[in-house]
Parts: structure tokens; sequence; C-alpha cells
């Protein structure tokens, strides 16, 4: 992912809203393919409302953008996303359509557990001027903060997912139970990757490899969310258990990154 240099307001003085938002609005239509554009001199608040601005823009929402304010340092950087963060919130999607029709998902409080909501992360006191907008992300009925976060990113760009990892943990603990990491990595047109569950309980995480592909002869252990997993303090529906496995079926990931991945004249390691 390319990093562009940090842009500062034009007098050097807090970049107002409006300021803020034609500059990051034209510098993603500017960009081709994925980005990193940072801007100093912005207040917390300000980011927050130029993500909220930006989810609202016909022309900018169908691309993949996330938002990460510091209002320790003022910055805020924007992430422009292309076909990576597609392939998981297809994948997720098609995977929570799946659970559903196998009845893992059956009562009323199941039905808005998926969220891609730019909102998310918005997190309580001491932590209200953190925001953090997740990748992708479920999140009961009723709440503000996601309880299972997916973050993607580049190889260069893992340290960085490590720290949103943190963040969430940090600032969202209470209610966020499992952080997945997304890492891609490119050589040539070469495509590998890997994805890890991270557990609130600090336990070691579990890492599966995406490409290159297991062999049809090893037996690739089961990649599995708990139904305690997607719930604030892992507290269920009444009737359920916390300990439901629910198993996501990590080859038609491999799928979905390889229909992406052929459009752009790429191939899987």
């Amino acid at each position: 992912m390319s990093h562009t240099p940090s842009q500062s307001p034009p007098d050097q003085s807090p970049w107002t809203l409006d300021q803020l938002f034609l500059q990051v609005r034209n510098d993603i239509l500017s960009s081709d393919g994925s980005r990193v554009l940072t801007y100093t001199g912005v207040e917390g608040d300000t980011s927050l409302r130029v993500a909220c601005m930006l989810s609202e823009d016909e022309t900018i929402s169908p691309i993949h953008v996330k938002v990460t304010p510091n209002s320790i340092t003022k910055e805020c950087q924007i992430r422009i996303f292309s076909w990576e963060y597609a392939i998981i919130a297809s994948w997720a999607g098609d995977e929570y359509c799946l659970a559903t029709y196998d009845n893992f998902f059956t009562c009323p409080c199941d039905s808005s557990l998926m969220s891609c909501h730019i909102g998310d992360g918005i997190f309580p006191p001491p932590f209200q001027n953190a925001v953090k907008q997740p990748g992708f992300c479920f999140i009961p009925k009723s709440e503000t903060i996601p309880t299972v976060i997916c973050e993607v990113g580049w190889s260069e760009d893992y340290p960085r997912l490590l720290q949103d990892k943190d963040l969430w943990f940090t600032a969202g603990v209470g209610h966020v139970n499992v952080v997945i990491l997304l890492n891609w990595s490119v050589v040539e047109n070469r495509v590998s990757g890997f994805i890890e569950i991270w557990r609130q309980n600090g336990a070691d995480p579990e890492r599966f490899q995406i490409f290159p592909s297991p062999s049809p002869e090893a037996s690739e252990a089961p990649f599995v969310l708990y139904r305690g997993d997607l719930y604030r303090g892992g507290v269920v529906p009444e009737g359920r258990s916390p300990d439901d496995a629910w198993d996501l079926e990590l080859e038609y990931l491999r799928v979905r990154a390889q229909d992406r991945l052929r459009i752009r004249g790429l191939v899987p390691a």
C-alpha cells in the first residue's frame, strides 16, 4: 500500500470541516488503488464528522475507505482499500447467510449481527477521543461497539494491524471479544496471505494460511467463531450456548480471493 506525504492545512491553522472534507474527497477520487493519506492539524471531532460525510457521499461510499483519527497527534489517516476489503466483506456476508440457512442464526437477536457501519468504534470513556473504523465487523443489535472485528492490510502494514488490534481490545474492553487480522503480500504478480484470530483472553493467535493454499492431503484446522464471541460479555440469547461453534469455510475465502485477483491480473502464490 502506497503512503502519500502528510498534508497540512493551507494556512497552518487547524483544518475546517469543509476544507478537510473537500481535500480528502478530491484526494480519494484522484487515487489509483490502495493508498494511505495522512493529514496533520486535524481535531478529532473534525475527523469523525468527515468520516460520516464520506459515508453519505454517493461517489465515495462505494469505495472502501477507512478514517483513523489520532486526537493526540492531531493527525487523520485515510486508508483507501480496493479488492482486499471487498473479499472479506463478501466472504463474511456469504458465511453469515449460510449460517442462517443452517439455522445457526435463527432468533430475532441474530437478525442484525452483521454491520459495516462507518460509525462503529466510537469508544466509551476514557477512550472517547479515539475513533476506529473496522474493516468489517459483527455487532449485536442495540450495541454501538462491535464484538468481532476484522482488519485487513498488506505485509508492510502488519505492525499497524497489531496496533489496531490492541486499540480494539483496550478501548473496546467489555465489548470486543475477537479481532481477526487478514494480511496480504504481493511479489511481482503473486499474492500470498494469512488470517489470524486474536481473542480478548490474551491467548496466542490462531493463524491460517490463505495462499499458498494447503495441499489437498493436509488437514486444515477449522476457522471457528463461537456464539459467545458475537455478543457483549459472551452473554448469548436465552436458550443458546456461548460454546456453539460456527465453522467459517476458508476455502470459500480462497475462491473469493482468486476471483478478485484474476480481474487484476494477479494470481495466488
